[in-house]
């Protein structure tokens, strides 16, 4: 039976980030029904009795070394996407900004102010808010994050409202704001994030924090996202959908399961004998063909990218 799923079905569960986060170039080959159907109605059942189940594919560390600090080497692996969210999706061919956990924002010369979701959570059942932000803007001063450019300190007046107040005005605030994943609670990782502000400036400081917070092993990644990671194996990882997601009611299928990604010749073979929902390896136009051919429910996208073209002007140094 051939698997039949599409796009519209990822971007109602807000998984558009997913395939946008592709270089443009990267054809992505997904099945899709031939005839316009509801997307509710699409996903396949699992192998337990009464569950749909969307199949794909990625790489992950293995066990036992697998583990769930998004800041760590080997960390989270393929199950980035399904478990974290970022502030909201923005898509370049357009300039929107998909609210995710920010619902709105307001841009001026000197912030960025996000107001928040009032009915997300975390994997764990602690309710999301403002610190948690707070937390994971922190953390990625240490890893050179390049809105730590542009920012001077990021203010949090209540649960749900966020300002990231500009050292630097920039035009980019929608971008940042879309790149990066909500990943470090601040219950969790907040006595990391709590030690970066007095240590700014001091190389060896900031280096003992990082040291520190990747020497933190959780079991599993605990994110705000549509799904939660349940196992994880050699060859397969399984997330379950996360009840208390605030868009649970629009996501139809059940669980994800996520095959090894091993080589792109090995997707060619699982497309072709339609044994995955979707998948994006770099693909020749004749090898294209063949997987088109084979399952002729297949649609062909050209995902977009976060890059966008700009003209800079120099106003530092002369001659302009």
């Amino acid at each position: 039976m051939k698997r039949q799923f599409v796009v519209a079905v990822m971007l109602a569960v807000g998984l558009s980030i997913v395939v946008l986060l592709l270089r443009w170039d990267i054809i992505m080959l997904e099945s899709v029904p031939s005839a316009a159907a509801n997307p509710t109605n699409l996903a396949q059942a699992s192998s337990n009795p009464g569950e749909k189940e969307f199949i794909t594919a990625a790489g992950w560390t293995l066990p036992p070394d697998y583990h769930g600090n998004p800041f760590a080497p080997g960390g989270v692996g393929g199950a980035w996407w399904w478990v974290f969210e970022p502030l909201f999706v923005y898509v370049p061919a357009t300039g929107e900004s998909i609210p995710r956990l920010g619902v709105s924002f307001m841009e001026t010369t000197d912030a960025f102010t996000v107001t928040l979701r009032t009915n997300a959570f975390w994997h764990d059942g602690t309710p999301f808010t403002s610190e948690d932000i707070w937390s994971t803007f922190m953390l990625g001063y240490l890893y050179n994050w390049p809105i730590w450019d542009y920012l001077d300190e990021i203010q949090t007046p209540d649960d749900y409202t966020v300002v990231f107040r500009w050292e630097t005005p920039t035009i980019f605030g929608k971008q940042f704001m879309g790149r990066r994943v909500i990943c470090a609670p601040h219950h969790l990782y907040g006595e990391w994030a709590d030690q970066v502000g007095p240590a700014m400036g001091d190389e060896e400081a900031l280096a003992a924090i990082r040291a520190s917070l990747e020497a933190f092993r959780p079991e599993t990644p605990i994110g705000t996202g549509p799904f939660q990671l349940e196992t994880v194996a050699e060859s397969e990882m399984i997330l379950t959908k996360f009840p208390n997601h605030y868009a649970a009611d629009n996501v139809d299928f059940d669980r994800v399961k996520i095959l090894r990604w091993e080589s792109n010749e090995m997707m060619w073979d699982r497309l072709e004998n339609g044994e995955v929902d979707a998948a994006h390896p770099a693909t020749p136009k004749d090898k294209t063909e063949e997987i088109m051919a084979a399952q002729p429910a297949i649609k062909l996208a050209f995902p977009s990218d976060l890059a966008e073209f700009s003209l800079l002007f120099n106003l530092r140094e002369a001659p302009l």
